[in-house]
């Protein structure tokens, strides 16, 4: 724990490396109910009210080490991240796909590579890499 933050951890088990966010706790954040049971477990999703609105946080780490029913889940839980609806999101963490480069957004592989498949997700749901 942190003094003067709260913190917000996904599933944590002896197959997983557990994932959190922390928050200062004068922040109106708390977890999202929304994203709960996602089948991607290794992240945590939060809701942060700023008005009237919500801003979707997810914190999310992939191992490098991923098998494609994984690397599917991933691309399912950004997705249904999606599916929610708030106009703003943010999706911090380590995806672990070192084929791709994000400064063109190619990736070295095919079009059946798990990489390109989670740039597509990407770009489906029309998100984009801010560093």
């Amino acid at each position: 724990m942190i003094p003067g933050y709260q913190c917000f951890s996904g599933a944590c088990n002896a197959s997983s490396r557990g994932i959190a966010i922390y928050a200062r706790q004068d922040l109106p954040i708390d977890y999202c109910n929304q994203m709960e049971n996602v089948a991607f477990k290794e992240s945590v999703w939060c809701d942060l009210r700023m008005g009237q609105e919500k801003l979707l946080i997810g914190a999310v780490y992939k191992s490098p080490s991923s098998d494609r029913d994984n690397h599917d889940k991933l691309n399912e839980c950004i997705s249904q991240a999606t599916s929610l609806g708030r106009g703003n999101v943010v999706i911090v963490g380590d995806f672990n796909f070192p084929e791709i480069d994000w400064s063109s957004w190619t990736v070295n592989g095919g079009e059946e590579h798990v990489a390109f498949k989670f740039v597509e997700c990407i770009r489906d749901n029309i998100y984009s890499n801010i560093f």
